[in-house]
């Protein structure tokens, strides 16, 4: 079995588990790994964006960032090396894949969630496209 050295914990900051955060905290120390833990979110259209006030996106990602490294500051031990990254993408799972694919990650670390059926059509899709395209292993937590 190929050696984990590196974790990817993808997050909803909306729909966050505590409990596959602790899974990944878990699986990042039992390997002596490091854990990246990414915030994706979807980028605005460009066309959309030029309708907003000037630095609104900038801003909102700073936001993202310090509730990220906030969550992970309360939720991972002092004995993990950790990295917490938002990621602004076309999709989420192309986020995901891609930040996978950069990093070299050995496994990701995702959540499914039960979503209404209007939820599934327009979001539902990410966990199962990062386990189809992933170039590592996948472990899904059913929250």
């Amino acid at each position: 079995m190929k050696k984990i050295s590196k974790i990817i914990y993808g997050l909803d900051l909306n729909q966050f588990s505590k409990e596959t955060l602790d899974y990944a905290v878990e699986r990042a120390k039992a390997n002596n790994a490091q854990l990246i833990v990414i915030y994706a979110h979807q980028m605005i259209p460009h066309i959309v964006s030029l309708s907003l006030p000037k630095n609104v996106i900038e801003e909102s990602v700073k936001g993202f960032k310090k509730q990220l490294v906030d969550l992970c500051e309360e939720n991972i031990t002092a004995d993990i090396k950790w990295e917490a990254v938002v990621l602004e993408e076309k999709t989420v799972y192309e986020a995901i894949i891609n930040a996978a694919k950069k990093l070299n990650a050995d496994l990701i670390i995702v959540s499914a969630h039960d979503r209404h059926e209007l939820d599934e059509i327009l979001l539902g899709h990410n966990t199962e496209k990062i386990v189809r395209y992933a170039p590592c292993s996948v472990y899904v937590s059913k929250d």
